[in-house]
């Protein structure tokens, strides 16, 4: 049924990605599919948000983002998949989609929080990934959340 899943990881919150990238990998044991992870350093190379940050700011924050789906996400899968591993800067959901694209993936997984105001506002990441994506989504809510009703 899928080819090419694709599961967006944050480094600052693994309770997000967790259930989703299981779910991925007993889906790409299932049909054989191939697994990427992407994680997503947002921009902050403008130079009004440049001066508050250390040089080395982002690389640091690729360093960190790598060094968590090395050690956080490849245990958490069956020996017999080795996903590809990507790291990218930009805005976040803009950068999963892109990626998704590029790579050719016809299921983007991802985990997500519960909505809060500011998402009710400005929208969540998930919710902008849904509204644009180019293949199927499925949206895992984290572990103990449930909709409001």
């Amino acid at each position: 049924m899928f080819r090419h899943i694709l599961v967006p990881i944050d480094p600052n919150d693994e309770a997000i990605w967790r259930a989703a990238l299981e779910g991925a990998g007993r889906m790409c044991m299932a049909f054989g599919a191939k697994l990427s992870l992407v994680a997503v350093v947002p921009d902050v190379s403008t130079p009004l948000l440049a001066q508050y940050f250390p040089a080395d700011h982002e690389d640091k924050l690729r360093q960190r983002a790598l060094q968590t789906m090395k050690e956080k996400a490849l245990p958490l899968l069956p020996a017999t998949i080795k996903p590809s591993l990507v790291v990218i800067d930009g805005t976040i959901w803009r950068q999963i989609l892109e990626t998704g694209r590029k790579l050719g993936c016809d299921l983007i997984m991802l985990g997500s929080h519960q909505p809060e105001f500011a998402d009710f506002l400005l929208g969540s990441n998930a919710e902008k990934i849904v509204s644009h994506a180019h293949c199927s989504v499925m949206v895992i809510r984290s572990e103990g959340e449930t909709a409001r009703g």
